[in-house]
């Protein structure tokens, strides 16, 4: 007990002297509120206590974890190496733990106590492979909480408390020598903390978005990526979680697989020195934002939860997916929700704080901020320019398709020849512009298709340009939709009684008086309005004899 604490230390201790000097320490010292404290600090959602007990069985190497929810109780067991004896009694330590920083997740000794608050019990039950028997370990954590309730001298230590309210015991395994297994058991969870763990949809995605699952078997790149971080991330792992309840059967729970995603792109995350310190994976959607076009399941799961990066520290979540989203500069950062990937984070000085929503604060954790905007800005680019040559693609796709159908109508003699010329030209300046932003291969089809229209203005330049071979096809409207539209109804004009002898663009042409490209496009434009509009060639001549004697041109060079 607490009583006359400082009395005693009185009583006990000399007089300091001048200099500084070394004090043992009272147990009476450590409060036995301090699991309280510490635990209700860390973990304030209930779903972060199943996580640290997940988390300690991939550290003992679990290939696979139920969860299960039963009565007013909740049980996680892992097929993991299990503990000795001394194991699990130095387990009921508080911040005491023979786990290595650089290869496990939990190191700090607190995650075996961060169901203190939720449960009124505690057993552990575990077996090593090679073993007859097992061991067990029960923790009272309603009768510890008692002690919080007490008159403060009148409070057991922290050292008391665990001695008075911990037992141990061994459990025979006949015949189950290679049986290796750790299970924790939570029982008289208290009713809120209960409703929280039992809604399988909330429990669902917390699991998908911190813990070590792997890949739906249906994702295209899983044994790719997996095989990857194998190579490597240094003791990577991806364990099967199975959800049991009382009321629904049982539940595989992996990352969604996630369709129409660019083959896997992998690099190191190097620091000044080139040394590496993180290893990601990142996969750019051919269809723009990852689920944009998704609808809302039934199961509050989303594959848009999956948009952007997110830093993994041995296979589990360090912050979220939103955290990196700043990193991408264009456009308020779209195309980071083109991409979906995770950062495996190798440097062992880089330490995720105990809420695991962040690093801790360290020269280590400012090297690798650095480096990952260096990978984001690369990432950035590579998408920027897939974007750019997705535009350039499906526009010059828009186009090849105008041109086919502008090559029928001329074959059909359907569409008026300076109409035709107005729109190759504008098919033609259209693909110019995609051929900066386009792939090389799509920039030979782009000349390709240039090389066609030119060819294509040639023929109806000189066809309109002899006399009786002109089309009968009214000019297309200057709405620019391209439909070929007749006087009489039929689609051919009835009122042209003579081709035309030249049209204003040969003429500014031959003169010399307009060579071009600019002024060139604007004569077939103002042809094929005046066509359009007098719908006669009769009217229409006249008026380009007008302009040539307003320029002083000869009509008939």
């Amino acid at each position: 007990m607490t009583t006359n604490l400082a009395a005693r230390i009185q009583h006990a201790l000399p007089d300091f002297g001048s200099d500084y000097e070394k004090l043992p320490v009272d147990q009476a010292e450590i409060g036995g509120n301090l699991i309280s404290i510490v635990t209700k600090g860390l973990y304030t959602n209930p779903l972060d206590c199943i996580r640290e007990y997940v988390q300690n069985g991939v550290d003992a190497s679990a290939s696979e974890v139920a969860i299960q929810i039963t009565g007013n109780s909740v049980v996680i067991r892992d097929n993991g190496n299990g503990m000795s004896r001394a194991d699990l009694v130095q387990a009921r330590g508080l911040a005491i733990s023979d786990k290595d920083p650089a290869e496990d997740v939990g190191f700090r000794g607190i995650g075996i106590y961060s169901g203190y608050d939720l449960a009124g019990q505690m057993i552990v039950t575990t077996k090593r492979a090679g073993e007859a028997y097992g061991y067990r370990m029960r923790v009272d954590f309603a009768e510890m909480k008692k002690n919080e309730e007490k008159p403060r001298q009148e409070r057991a230590s922290l050292f008391d408390l665990l001695a008075q309210h911990t037992y141990f015991k061994k459990i025979d395994y006949p015949g189950q020598d290679q049986l290796s297994f750790t299970q924790v058991e939570l029982r008289e969870v208290n009713d809120v903390h209960l409703r929280a763990l039992s809604d399988r949809a909330a429990m669902r995605k917390y699991i998908l978005l911190n813990l070590p699952v792997d890949f739906d078997d249906r994702f295209a790149h899983r044994t790719q990526i997996n095989q990857e971080l194998r190579l490597q991330v240094p003791g990577f792992k991806a364990a099967k979680v199975i959800l049991r309840s009382d009321d629904n059967a049982d539940e595989i729970v992996a990352k969604p697989s996630i369709a129409n995603l660019q083959t896997p792109r992998f690099d190191s995350v190097v620091n000044s020195k080139g040394e590496k310190i993180g290893y990601y994976w990142a996969c750019l959607s051919n269809d723009g934002a990852i689920g944009k076009d998704e609808t809302s399941s039934t199961d509050g799961s989303s594959v848009r939860d999956y948009q952007g990066f997110v830093f993994k520290c041995k296979g589990f979540t360090v912050g979220d997916r939103h955290q990196l989203r700043r990193l991408f500069k264009t456009g308020n950062g779209a195309l980071y929700q083109w991409y979906t990937g995770e950062i495996y984070v190798t440097d062992h000085n880089v330490r995720p704080n105990a809420a695991r929503n962040d690093f801790e604060a360290s020269a280590a954790k400012n090297q690798l901020e650095f480096a990952v905007r260096e990978a984001m800005k690369k990432l950035e680019n590579h998408a920027s320019t897939f974007q750019k040559q997705a535009s350039a693609e499906k526009t010059v796709q828009e186009q090849e398709e105008r041109l086919e159908d502008i090559k029928g109508r001329i074959d059909a003699n359907t569409i008026d020849e300076f109409a035709a010329f107005a729109e190759l030209e504008d098919i033609k300046d259209k693909l110019s512009k995609q051929k900066s932003k386009a792939a090389p291969q799509l920039k030979k089809q782009i000349d390709v298709d240039r090389k066609a229209i030119e060819s294509l203005q040639k023929r109806l330049q000189a066809k309109a340009e002899q006399p009786g071979k002109r089309s009968n096809a009214k000019a297309a409207s200057s709405s620019g939709t391209g439909t070929a539209t007749g006087t009489g109804g039929g689609g051919t004009s009835t009122t042209n009684s003579k081709p035309v002898a030249r049209t204003l663009r040969a003429i500014l042409s031959d003169s010399g008086w307009c060579s071009s490209k600019e002024c060139l496009e604007l004569a077939n434009a103002v042809d094929a309005a005046l066509l359009d509009h007098f719908g006669s060639v009769p009217e229409y001549e006249p008026i380009v004899a007008a302009i040539c004697t307003t320029l002083e041109l000869d009509e008939a060079n």
